[in-house]
């Protein structure tokens, strides 16, 4: 391996030998000096009579974790460069190695020294070569915020499931399945639509958020986007304002009344396996727009009501027959 550093001193701390003599061999090839240590305290011993230019330190170490010795580092010696080694990469690691000050974080297993390659090199770097530490924790804190809103939104939908399950008449499935997407995903308004069997009109039959300005009560939808968007039969995000292709497709109604918020959410409904209409929300939240995350839990929970509607259909038709004599 060829050098990439001129005799810097380098600490590592695991408290597993085999592995500790691994990541020593790699980094005494690529011409840097080592000092070892099995744990937090070992290690800050060492650093105390001998301060190291990098500190590549194990996340699972016995009694203090790698994220403690991280933290006490980077009050006693700031200067040090340390870099979290760990079996776990996961999101959440990296972003708390990162926020808490880690110059690198590496997954393990280390099957050869090539890993360590650019990390030696950027550790090297001058500041204004090293602005991707800082992108990467801008990168990660997003990431996480959607996963995390993401989690929130999938145990909210389920949650809303289980009281759909107790009602047994489709337009009270139909308004609840409404309400609770609007609530989920913070919609301003919204509307469900529905096909006639017979003579394929569309019939606006709930909707939510619009006050006293619409009646819902079995009206036909006269030909724009939301007919449009039902021939088409798929899931729709528009995050923000209609691209002007789609603004065009608006007749007045929609333009005054059914949509007049920017972002629309959109998602079939089918009956056994057939199509049966679709759902609609209609303006995204102060705070962000509609992202691909809410149109998925929106189809989840469209699916769902689905799956009850077919089941409230078949009791409906069980009580319809007559009981036997």
């Amino acid at each position: 391996m060829s050098s990439v550093i001129e005799k810097p001193t380098v600490l590592v701390v695991d408290h597993i030998a085999s592995r500790r003599a691994d990541l020593v061999g790699y980094l005494q090839e690529a011409g840097a000096e080592t000092m070892e240590a099995q744990d937090c305290d070992g290690a800050l011993e060492v650093v105390a009579n001998d301060l190291p230019f990098l500190a590549f330190i194990e996340e699972e170490l016995p009694v203090k974790s790698g994220f403690a010795l991280l933290r006490e580092l980077r009050q006693r010696h700031p200067e040090v460069k340390v870099v979290i080694l760990s079996q776990s990469a996961t999101s959440f690691n990296v972003l708390q190695a990162l926020r808490g000050g880690a110059f690198d974080f590496i997954a393990r297993p280390l099957d050869s020294g090539e890993i360590l390659q650019p990390t030696l090199r950027r550790a090297q770097a001058k500041p204004h070569e090293c602005t991707q530490h800082s992108d990467l924790i801008a990168s990660l804190e997003t990431k996480t915020r959607a996963l995390e809103r993401t989690l929130s939104m999938m145990r909210a939908i389920n949650s809303s499931v289980e009281k759909l399950t107790r009602l047994d008449r489709v337009e009270s499935l139909l308004a609840g399945l409404l309400e609770i997407a609007a609530m989920v995903l913070d919609a301003r308004c919204g509307f469900i639509v529905l096909i006639e069997p017979k003579s394929g009109d569309l019939t606006l039959r709930v909707g939510h958020g619009y006050g006293d300005a619409l009646t819902f009560n079995n009206i036909t939808l006269p030909p724009g986007l939301v007919s449009e968007a039902v021939r088409r039969n798929k899931p729709i995000r528009i995050a923000d304002s209609l691209p002007s292709e789609l603004d065009e497709m608006l007749n007045p109604s929609e333009r005054r009344h059914l949509l007049p918020h920017p972002g629309i959410l959109a998602a079939p409904l089918h009956l056994k396996g057939r199509e049966a209409g679709m759902i609609f929300l209609c303006g995204h939240p102060d705070d962000h727009l509609f992202s691909r995350e809410d149109l998925y839990a929106l189809v989840h929970l469209a699916h769902h009501t689905a799956l009850l509607l077919e089941h409230v259909g078949l009791v409906q038709q069980l009580r319809r027959q007559p009981t036997p004599a």
